[in-house]
């Protein structure tokens, strides 16, 4: 609370403004001791050095605008599906994590990147790192039950975040990471956090509450190019497999 009130009245701040508050202090006693107006008894030594660090804080205000910073809040969503990669032999299991990220920023403009999602498992010391996956431009078929979400690349995260979001302003993109031989009953026994860092150099760390189980409906996110299919063809063979399924006959991702 204290931060959005008086943003700049930082550790460091309240610090070197207490010595500010100190030196002052003792130089305005200086100065009445010279002219012999020094006030009886101790209230001198409560009552400047605090109007001294109120009039310096207040200060600090106005010479640094309120709203220096980006404050942002983040919505997630997130659903997991199990795969089989396709470039490596003997093929591997690996599951996904898709996540709608929706962003809104109340304070300075700020673009945002190095997103990433860590996972803190059970009885495990290390979490593990998701490893961030390219959604294609042409669109990205991801198996979710008995249903196909499409993702198309114009939707991803990073393309929504490269401009600043603006004060007020709102973004809400896709993106998605993958866990190389480790299930998805064994990613959601865990710890979800999603990271990413803003043009400021400050790192947001947001914990996902919805991290609690497979989600398996597909529902429409307004905004996007393109949104669910129900049952769409798989190439025979490669049932349930959305790496192998992922290349459309026709793409479903809108210009």
């Amino acid at each position: 609370m204290l931060d959005q009130v008086l943003p700049q009245l930082t550790l460091t701040n309240l610090i070197v403004n207490l010595i500010y508050t100190l030196v002052i202090s003792v130089c305005v006693r200086f100065v009445l001791k010279v002219f012999k107006k020094v006030p009886e008894g101790h209230g001198y030594w409560f009552a400047v050095p605090a109007l001294t660090f109120t009039v310096i804080v207040l200060l600090g205000q106005f010479t640094h605008p309120v709203a220096s910073l980006p404050n942002l809040r983040f919505q997630i969503q997130s659903r997991y599906a199990e795969a089989e990669t396709v470039e490596t032999s003997p093929r591997k299991q690996l599951s996904i994590a898709s996540m709608v990220v929706e962003i809104a920023n109340t304070g300075e403009p700020t673009s945002l990147s190095g997103f990433g999602l860590v996972i803190e498992l059970p009885n495990q010391p290390t979490p593990v790192i998701g490893d961030r996956m390219t959604i294609p431009m042409s669109g990205y078929g991801l198996p979710v039950g008995s249903q196909v979400e499409w993702l198309c690349g114009a939707d991803a995260l990073d393309l929504k975040t490269i401009d600043p979001i603006p004060r007020g302003g709102r973004r809400i993109g896709r993106v998605l990471f993958q866990f190389p031989n480790i299930t998805t009953a064994t990613l959601l026994s865990g710890k979800a956090t999603f990271l990413a860092l803003d043009s400021w150099g400050k790192a947001w760390s947001v914990p996902l509450t919805n991290n609690t189980g497979t989600v398996v409906e597909v529902r429409n996110v307004p905004g996007f190019h393109a949104n669910a299919t129900q049952g769409l063809p798989q190439p025979q063979g490669e049932q349930n497999n959305p790496i192998a399924a992922n290349k459309p006959t026709t793409s479903q991702c809108a210009p």
